[in-house]
């Protein structure tokens, strides 16, 4: 599926996958330095697995990077 929105990140964070922690502020999208799975939440409170290549952005808005389930490293929230 493409998207034709698009942003510059202003500032960035790095995100230590967790259970039970929450990402204050939600990010606007998160970046995968290393290829991998990257379980995420959303508002809705259902997570869900995706595969992600090296340097991929998700444009999504999680509330929640989850450690289970999650094997791709170096991974950024991104803010605007």
């Amino acid at each position: 599926m493409s998207s034709d929105r698009t942003f510059t990140a202003l500032r960035w964070a790095a995100v230590t996958p967790s259970d039970t922690a929450t990402l204050t502020p939600i990010p606007t999208a998160i970046r995968c330095n290393l290829e991998g799975d990257v379980n995420i939440v959303g508002d809705d409170g259902n997570d869900e697995v995706f595969t992600v290549a090296a340097g991929e952005v998700l444009q999504c808005q999680p509330h929640k990077v989850m450690s289970t389930s999650t094997t791709a490293t170096g991974i950024k929230a991104l803010y605007n």
